[in-house]
C-alpha cells in the first residue's frame, strides 16, 4: 500500500515537473548547476533539483489541507448549540469564554459570554465585603449631577482603584441593572429607586442603600447593548444552576444563536500557498547562494593558480605540461574540500585528453568560469599557444602579482563587512552594560 501510495506521488511529481518546464523553463536554475556541477549531465541534475521543490509543495499542501479540514470540521462542530443550552463548569474548573452570535431578522450581533464555574450558594459561600461611601458615591453617578436627576448611565463599578474592597450591586432590575444602565428609554414620569450596594473585605461586611430618581433616558441603547446587558445579568443570576438557556426572542426580534468561530481553517488553508512559495524560494535562495560562494572561491584561488603557472612555466615545462601538474597538484589532495577553479581546470585536461587543441580547451575553460579574471588567462595562454613568444612567463608572473593585490582588496573589504555586522551586537552589549551601570544609581536615589 505504501508503495502504491510512493508511485502515485512521483508519478503526480513527474506530471507537475513535465508541465512546469513546458510553460515555464528554468534556464537560470539549469545555469546555475551548471557552474555548481561542471562535467555532469546538468539535465538530471536539474531535474532532481526542481522534483525536489514539487515534492516538497506537494507534501505541504497535503498537510496543510488535512490540517484545514480538521479545524474546519472541529469549528463547525463547536458552533453548534443544542437548545440554546449551556452547561457550566464544575467547582474549580474555571470560566469558559465564547463569542455569541444572535441572528435575528435584521441580520446578527455578536455578544461576549463569559460563562462562570458554578457557584457555591449562600450557605457555603462566606460574604467577605468592605465600603467607602465618600468616593463611591461620586464615582457611581458618572454623566449624571445627582442621584436625584439620573437621565444617563450609572457607572456601578466594582471595585475602586486604591482600595482592596469588592462591591456588589443590586438594583430592582426594572429601571436599572447592576452594570448601571437605565432600563426604561421612554418615562412618562420620574421613578424613585433604590440601589444597594454589598461592600466587604475579609470579615468585615457592610451594606449601603442610595436613593436615586430615574428620568427618561437622553441616550437610547442599542440593541447589541442591551442584549448584551441581559445575557450578561442572565449568567449572573443563574449561577447556581449547571446551564444557562438563552432566549429565542428579545426586544420582539426573534434570535437564532451560533458560536462565533475564529476560522483558524481558512487561515492554514491561506497560508498552505504562503508557505509553498516560501520554501522554493528559499530552494532556489540556497541554490544562488551557492553560486555567490562559488564565485568567491574562485576568485580566491585564481592568485595561486596563476602563481604555480608561472613557477612551473618558468622552471622550463610547456604550458599543457605545467597546466596538468597543477591539476595533479590538486587531485593528490582530493581529501580537503572540493574548488571549483581547479575541477574546471580538470575538465580542459580531459578534453586535452580527448583530442582537443590545446587553446580551444583553454578557452572552454575560460567560458565556463564566467568570471573576467580566468578569461582574462584562458585567452593568455590561447594566444601564446597560437602565436608563439617568449614573454608568457613574465606575463603571467605580472598578473600573478596583481591577482595577489586584488585578493588583499578583497580581504580588507570583508574584514570591513565583518566590522559592520558586528556593529550592532557591540552597541547592544553597550546598551545593556549602560542598563546595568544606570539602573542601580536611579534606585540608590529613591
Amino acid at each position: 500500500m505504501e508503495k502504491k501510495e510512493k508511485d502515485i506521488f512521483c508519478k503526480v511529481s513527474q506530471k507537475l515537473y513535465v508541465w512546469i518546464e513546458k510553460k515555464n523553463p528554468n534556464t537560470k536554475t539549469r545555469d546555475y548547476l551548471q557552474l555548481l556541477e561542471p562535467g555532469v549531465d546538468i539535465r538530471e541534475k536539474k531535474r532532481e533539483f526542481e522534483l525536489s521543490k514539487i515534492r516538497l509543495c506537494i507534501l505541504i499542501v497535503l498537510c496543510g489541507g488535512l490540517l484545514s479540514g480538521v479545524l474546519w470540521i472541529k469549528e463547525l462542530q463547536n458552533a453548534r448549540i443544542g437548545d440554546n443550552d449551556f452547561i457550566r463548569a464544575s467547582y474549580g474548573e474555571g470560566s469558559k469564554s465564547y463569542t455569541l452570535r444572535a441572528y435575528e431578522e435584521d441580520g446578527y450581533v455578536e455578544i461576549p459570554l463569559v460563562l462562570e464555574e458554578k457557584e457555591w450558594t449562600k450557605e457555603e459561600l462566606e460574604e467577605k465585603y468592605p465600603l467607602f461611601l465618600e468616593k463611591l458615591r461620586v464615582s457611581m453617578l458618572g454623566k449624571n449631577i445627582s442621584l436625584s436627576q439620573l437621565c444617563y448611565d450609572l457607572e456601578l463599578c466594582t471595585e475602586l482603584d486604591g482600595y482592596p474592597y469588592t462591591i456588589e450591586w443590586y438594583t430592582d432590575g426594572v429601571y436599572v441593572n447592576t452594570e448601571g444602565h437605565l432600563l426604561q428609554e421612554d418615562l412618562s414620569e420620574a421613578v424613585d429607586i433604590e440601589l444597594i450596594a454589598k461592600i466587604s473585605y475579609k470579615d468585615f461586611y457592610r451594606e449601603e442603600s442610595f436613593c436615586g430618581r430615574v428620568y427618561e433616558k437622553l441616550e437610547k441603547t442599542p440593541f447589541a447593548e442591551k442584549l448584551t446587558a441581559y445575557i450578561k445579568n442572565l449568567e449572573e443570576s443563574g449561577r447556581e444552576t449547571q446551564e444557562l438557556i438563552l432566549p429565542t426572542e428579545f426586544d420582539g426580534k426573534k434570535i437564532v444563536w451560533k458560536k462565533k468561530v475564529s476560522h483558524e481553517a481558512v487561515v492554514v488553508l491561506f497560508c498552505i500557498p504562503v508557505l509553498a512559495l516560501v520554501f522554493i524560494y528559499a530552494k532556489d535562495r540556497d541554490l544562488y547562494q551557492l553560486v555567490e560562494n562559488r564565485k568567491e572561491q574562485m576568485t580566491y584561488d585564481y592568485p595561486e593558480i596563476v602563481s604555480k603557472l608561472a613557477l612551473f612555466i618558468g622552471a622550463g615545462m610547456t604550458v599543457q605540461n605545467a597546466w596538468k601538474r597543477v591539476v595533479w597538484e590538486y587531485q593528490k589532495n582530493q581529501n580537503k574540500k572540493k574548488r571549483y577553479a581547479y575541477e574546471e581546470m580538470i575538465i580542459a585536461v580531459r578534453e586535452m585528453d580527448n583530442g582537443l587543441a590545446a587553446e580551444k580547451a583553454f578557452e572552454n575553460f575560460g567560458r565556463r568560469c564566467k568570471q573576467a579574471s580566468y578569461r582574462k588567462l584562458a585567452t593568455l595562454l590561447s594566444q601564446y599557444l597560437k602565436k608563439g613568444g617568449t614573454s608568457i612567463g613574465i606575463q603571467l608572473q605580472q598578473e600573478s602579482a596583481n591577482a595577489f593585490e586584488e585578493r588583499k582588496r578583497q580581504v580588507r573589504q570583508l574584514g570591513e563587512k565583518a566590522g559592520t555586522k558586528l556593529l550592532a551586537p557591540m552597541m547592544l552589549l553597550l546598551f545593556m552594560v549602560m542598563i546595568v551601570i544606570l539602573v542601580p544609581a536611579f534606585i540608590n536615589q529613591f
